[in-house]
């Protein structure tokens, strides 16, 4: 069973999200595997017991976690930092700041600094699917 094959390579808690991931896919995109509508292979799959983690990074390791992002030549990998975090000498967009590039009426999440080649700002899809931004006054 997959979920059996990913916990012994990965660990339980990848096998968790993989069959959550799964049984997510299957309810709402099931006919594109002809699967019959309401039927779903994954809902069935009991989650494998998770363990809390033993011990957290320390500071220290925090901080060399974070430089080493910050570091990476891939905009994506350095904005895994977290706002306010950057250790190059310059403040990263705050958190305030970074709810601005997000538009929930658009789904949108306007990458700051980054644009496509002809230009215009980068945006990815912000999982929100047309919910209403209170701050758009349009609505």
């Amino acid at each position: 069973m997959l979920k059996n094959t990913l916990a012994a390579d990965h660990g339980a808690v990848t096998a968790n999200r993989v069959v959550g991931m799964l049984r997510t896919m299957f309810n709402k995109r099931g006919e594109i595997f002809d699967l019959p509508a309401g039927f779903n292979p994954a809902a069935k799959v009991e989650a494998l017991p998770e363990h809390p983690r033993e011990r957290v990074l320390s500071p220290e390791e925090l901080e060399a976690f974070h430089k080493a992002l910050d570091a990476h030549p891939d905009p994506m990998v350095q904005a895994i930092s977290p706002p306010g975090t950057s250790h190059r000498g310059e403040e990263k967009q705050s958190a305030a700041d970074a709810l601005e590039d997000i538009s929930l009426k658009r789904g949108e999440w306007s990458l700051p600094g980054m644009v496509t080649k002809n230009g215009f700002a980068l945006e990815v899809a912000a999982g929100a699917g047309g919910r209403r931004d209170p701050r758009d006054s349009a609505g």
